[in-house]
């Protein structure tokens, strides 16, 4: 008897080597464009909590999560930072902001805030780090 073959033209015209070069070719232009197109550069911020500190001794310091978004290294944003007055009622001024460490470039968005009692949340511009980064945002206020 003999065996019955079956027709594969494929293999004669060595079609699975072609297509197997042409996805490679495709995964190489890709990765290509990603590159030109500047994907590939830069890193990434993840600011895990908020440490918030007062220049004056009579409010005390804190922490809060934060922990939301993930930012691009040198991206500029506003960061409505929660303020506590944990000292009591007492009218207090804050003047400035300063970071401690990490890179991090920040200013007031308006020149001078009044904190009361309670607790107010007011914006601050945050430039991130040239570098990734992920940890805590340590800020401390200036108070008059």
């Amino acid at each position: 008897m003999k065996p019955i073959e079956i027709e594969r033209p494929w293999i004669s015209k060595k079609l699975g080597l072609k297509v197997l070069g042409s996805v490679f070719v495709v995964f190489i232009l890709a990765f290509a464009l990603l590159a030109i197109f500047g994907f590939y550069t830069g890193g990434t911020v993840n600011i895990q909590s908020v440490d918030v500190s007062f220049s004056g001794h009579k409010i005390n310091s804190y922490s809060y999560a934060y922990g939301k978004t993930t930012f691009s290294s040198g991206e500029k944003i506003i960061l409505n930072v929660e303020l506590k007055n944990i000292g009591g009622t007492n009218i207090t001024n804050i003047t400035g902001v300063k970071t401690i460490g990490n890179g991090f470039s920040v200013t007031l968005n308006h020149h001078s805030f009044q904190l009361t009692g309670g607790v107010k949340t007011i914006p601050v511009l945050i430039t991130m780090p040239d570098h990734n980064y992920a940890g805590n945002l340590s800020l401390e206020f200036m108070v008059s």
